[in-house]
């Protein structure tokens, strides 16, 4: 049963919350924290497109229970986050919270300490094609809080950064970034005149603490100064790791930082060959190269964004939540089809699918080129790719276990 709700259901206080899916009907503002709260986890919140703007000076978050939310913008209309370094909240989730949260936006000021664009501090949350627009402080995270253990795909940071803050996580998180992306500058000084230690895609480290964090395909595009970290901020050290990354301002982490780099570009002035040298997938299967400097290919975001759904051993009914969020049916197809090598009973999924033969470009073919090794195309799915892109050399991989 699903639920729609417009203004008049958030004034009158008369939220059923006994449906499985909740659609947003209309651009609505809130100001209660407590109205979505104890929303069961198994919930669908469905923005539609629309916007919450919220009026509430102390937002703890907007969801209190790890619920699935989709399609929704939040905007801040006097609206802040706690103060409170302990409360560590996000615009769309409370501290602790996890969930998945999937192209979803937030537009209000990431301010308060150790709180989060899309997710609070401590979480563990999934966040798939979000971004965060507001500007940062405080060792903030344009999606996730401070301390997370998330994982985040194809996000994207435009607001500015300053003070510890990362674009993506805050600070002291042991997390994993993949195809996401930084645009907001990251500032070198807070307006104190102290350095900030913040990191375009990772903020601050836990200072002497080998912890592992992961970037994969990320990038720092942004007109930042040199010296700051454009993947990862100071105090990350060799057990992280930087993978196929690049950073506009010459480095990809700070100053007191010692990341591992494998297949990472630097420089402050972009160079078509020296890029293309160091990164991989430069053929398009994860970097267009049309544009200097580049951008990430969708199709392979958006399969990464799939796997990221369905990690090894994920029941079933995963696809069923992948079909609602709206990922493309050949998208999921290949992800079944991979993961399927590692777990042959995934075949029996395709039948339940739409389709059994599923097309793609030739520049999708070479991103899944590398990816289609082992895959046993017996199994009732048919793959039709052009015959030029077989075998079109540097497609990357299927990346390490994530």
């Amino acid at each position: 049963m699903a639920t729609s709700i417009d203004q008049t259901v958030i004034d009158t206080g008369s939220l059923d919350t006994t449906g499985a899916k909740i659609t947003l009907a209309e651009n609505i503002t809130v100001s209660d924290a407590s109205f979505f709260s104890g929303l069961p986890a198994a919930t669908v919140f469905d923005g539609s497109g629309f916007t919450i703007t919220v009026t509430n000076p102390d937002w703890p978050g907007l969801f209190s229970t790890a619920v699935t939310v989709k399609n929704l913008t939040i905007d801040s209309s006097g609206g802040a986050l706690l103060v409170n370094p302990g409360a560590a909240s996000g615009w769309f989730f409370a501290s602790g919270i996890g969930g998945i949260a999937y192209t979803c936006t937030n537009n209000g000021p990431v301010t308060g300490q150790n709180n989060g664009g899309i997710f609070g501090g401590s979480s563990n949350g999934l966040a798939l094609f979000c971004t965060n627009n507001g500007n940062l402080t405080n060792g903030n995270g344009g999606i996730f809080g401070s301390s997370s253990t998330g994982k985040a795909v194809g996000c994207l940071n435009t607001g500015d950064i300053v003070a510890a803050c990362g674009g993506i996580f805050g600070i002291n998180s042991v997390a994993t970034a993949i195809n996401c992306g930084n645009t907001g500058v990251i500032h070198d000084v807070d307006e104190h005149g102290n350095a900030t230690s913040a990191g375009g895609i990772f903020g601050y480290g836990p200072y002497q603490q080998y912890i592992t964090a992961t970037a994969i395909n990320c990038y720092n595009s942004s007109n930042s100064p040199a010296g700051v970290g454009g993947i990862f901020g100071d105090y990350y050290y060799n057990t992280s790791s930087a993978i196929n990354c690049y950073s506009t301002n010459g480095y990809i982490h700070g100053a007191n930082s010692n990341v591992t780099t494998t297949n990472c570009y630097a420089s402050e002035s972009w160079d078509n060959t020296a890029a293309n040298a160091a990164l991989v997938g430069t053929n398009g299967s994860v970097w267009i190269t049309a544009t200097s400097p580049y951008t990430l290919f969708p199709f392979r975001t958006d399969y990464e964004g799939m796997k990221a759904l369905y990690p090894p051993g994920s029941p079933p009914t995963v696809f069923a939540l992948a079909k609602e969020l709206g990922i493309l049916e050949r998208v999921i197809a290949i992800a079944i089809a991979v993961n399927a090598r590692d777990d042959t009973t995934l075949y029996s999924i395709l039948s339940a699918m739409a389709s059994n033969t599923y097309s793609y470009t030739a520049a999708e073919a070479a991103s899944l080129y590398a990816l289609m090794s082992g895959i046993d195309t017996t199994k009732g799915m048919t793959l039709i790719v052009p015959v030029s892109s077989i075998g079109g050399g540097d497609g990357g991989d299927d990346g390490p276990p994530q």
